[in-house]
């Protein structure tokens, strides 16, 4: 397996999770609550560190991999985690022994630098070796980079096993290393990105040589000391999936700026690839890719308004959790006349295993905001967390799981002109960045400017549709 002269020290899989530790600094907006991993090659825990390689120590603009989803349900992506280890100090160098002037200390301890990052999504060309082909999405993002803990006494030659005098302690591993793997996350929800089968991800930041657009020499870190922090950013390398699976099992994606750099020293530059030389052992970057849960989007309709009432009823699984008030999910409910306007909206707070109904005639079309009353609708309903404990429909909020929603309607009997009713469940649906962008707004104008029409009445805690005796 090729090692980057960033080599990671001792790494275990049986180490604390500093990844949870440094939650704070992965998310600079929030991530989704309860999400459908999709891909997944990040261990759990996380080491203290991991097999990594940089641009500056290896000559690329971009690494990445190739990713085959396993889920066939509607994959509207919302988050992308990948697993980052820095090497750099606040002052001194990552390399120097104890006893140099020029040892690596990190002060304050915690002490974060900001770095922009860009996030590519490929489609896959089919070549051999395969390689990324268009552009399906991109996203670039700052991130608070922590720098490493500064070079500890235990790791001095003969003290703690594997030190070296150059590596930074962890107690709860009693082991040491020279850089600290910590997650950064890219929440592209905005994307309205609907994902194929298979990608190629990428990764990407600016260095003094390297990446997309080098940052040169005449930087004041670079002329003093030589010592700009992004030239000591690695992305992982040790990763394994183990939901999903990987394009080329055997080889890690680049694009090359030297191509000596490379497996065989003879990769092309400029071209995102798998480098086909075999030396990654079958690992890869760490990666996790996360989409809207497969039933947090539900649709149905119902028709024949102006004969008789339809209904809906929703129940929570209790995916979220099976105890309340944490298992409570906010179903919003957005109601649609034939002419595609939105007619009333409201939100329903369900509890596990809870059941809560809706009447379309008393409850989505009494009050519609547009003039006359329909006599079908579009009944779109998602799920959320709640916020602060309160549901909004025309605020955005966490997709969860767990709404199971049945809607009945009239259907006419052509032979004998009656009416007969019939009950379906609501059907999943793939969710747009901009439908729900859509919704949200609509559903704000009806609440802010509507003078109280387009508000429907919400849920009843009892089930509709039942005939009586």
């Amino acid at each position: 397996m090729r090692m980057n002269t960033h080599n990671t020290g001792l790494s275990s899989r049986n180490s604390l999770c500093l990844g949870a530790i440094l939650t704070f600094i992965a998310c600079g907006i929030a991530c989704s609550a309860d999400a459908q991993v999709i891909y997944n090659s990040i261990p759990a825990p996380l080491p203290p560190n991991v097999a990594s390689e940089g641009p500056e120590a290896y000559a690329f603009s971009e690494i990445g991999d190739g990713l085959i989803f396993t889920s066939n349900s509607p994959r509207l992506a919302t988050t992308v985690k990948v697993i980052l280890s820095d090497w750099a100090c606040t002052s001194g160098h990552w390399f120097s022994a104890l006893g140099n002037s020029d040892v690596c200390t990190t002060s304050p301890a915690g002490a974060t630098f900001s770095q922009p990052v860009t996030l590519n999504i490929y489609a896959v060309n089919p070549t051999t070796p395969p390689s990324a082909g268009a552009l399906l999405g991109t996203q670039t993002a700052t991130f608070n980079i922590p720098y490493r803990p500064s070079t500890d006494p235990h790791c001095a030659v003969g003290g703690t096993p594997g030190g070296d005098g150059t590596q930074w302690y962890d107690a709860a591993t009693n082991a040491c290393y020279h850089g600290i793997a910590f997650p950064i996350v890219f929440d592209i929800t905005s994307l309205s990105l609907q994902l194929p089968d298979q990608v190629v991800v990428g990764i990407s930041f600016n260095t003094t040589h390297y990446g997309p657009s080098p940052i040169g020499e005449g930087t004041a870190c670079f002329t003093n000391d030589n010592n700009c922090p992004y030239d000591a950013l690695n992305v992982s390398t040790e990763g394994s999936p183990t939901v999903g699976s990987d394009v080329d099992p055997n080889s890690i994606f680049f694009n090359y700026v030297l191509s000596a750099n490379s497996c065989l020293g003879t990769a092309p530059t400029g071209i995102m690839e798998a480098d086909p030389g075999g030396c990654f052992g079958g690992e890869h970057p760490e990666i996790e890719v996360d989409t809207t849960p497969f039933d947090s989007f539900q649709i149905h309709y119902a028709s024949n308004l102006n004969i008789g009432d339809s209904v809906i009823n929703l129940t929570n699984a209790g995916t979220l959790s099976g105890t309340d008030p944490a298992g409570r999910i906010c179903v919003n409910v957005y109601t649609f006349d034939p002419a595609e306007e939105m007619v009333s909206c409201c939100s329903c707070m369900v509890t596990p295993n809870g059941l809560n109904s809706l009447s379309a005639v008393s409850d989505l079309i009494n009050n519609p905001l547009t003039l006359g009353v329909p006599t079908s609708v579009v009944i779109k309903l998602t799920a959320t967390a709640p916020v602060a404990g309160q549901c909004n429909a025309a605020a955005s909020g966490d997709f969860v799981s767990g709404l199971r929603a049945w809607g009945s309607t009239l259907h006419q009997n052509t032979a004998t002109g009656g009416y007969g009713t019939t009950e379906s469940p609501f059907a999943l649906a793939v969710l747009s960045g901009s439908e729900i962008s859509k919704d949200l707004s609509m559903c704000n104008f009806i609440q802010t400017n509507g003078s109280g029409y387009g508000i429907c009445k919400s849920c009843q805690n009892t089930g509709l549709g039942g005939t009586s005796k």
